[in-house]
């Protein structure tokens, strides 16, 4: 299952829309919420994440911190987090790459007791 996050009503209409068309609807879960204040994950820590803040602001790390207090992210999670910079991996995830797609950072992190991913 697919699980996407996103407080703005904008996003969500966007992720519904291209949901609706590639037919992954029994697939696929819309959670409008914001990331800094998950709460409860709604099941099993996810493995794979995909972090895309708001570039610049310092969110990514809160939004992490704020999904493995909730359960969100599972032992061995890769986390690949999206910015305008290379990130600092927060208090427990561990470095694995930094890649850079022009003016694009990608920082690809484990979280502790991952092998990898």
């Amino acid at each position: 299952m697919a699980v996407f996050v996103d407080s703005g009503a904008a996003a969500a209409r966007l992720l519904n829309q291209n949901i609706d068309k590639t037919r992954t609807s029994d697939a696929t879960q819309v959670i409008r919420r914001d990331a800094m204040t998950l709460g409860q994950a709604p099941g099993d820590g996810f493995d794979l994440i995909f972090l895309v803040p708001p570039y610049g602001i310092g969110l990514g790390a809160k939004s992490l911190t704020s999904a493995v207090a909730g359960g969100w992210i599972a032992a061995d999670a890769c986390v690949v987090w999206e910015d305008n910079t290379p990130q600092d991996p927060p208090t427990g995830f561990r470095l694995a790459d930094h890649r850079r797609y022009g003016e694009t950072h990608l920082t690809i992190l484990f979280h502790d007791g991952s092998d990898g991913c």
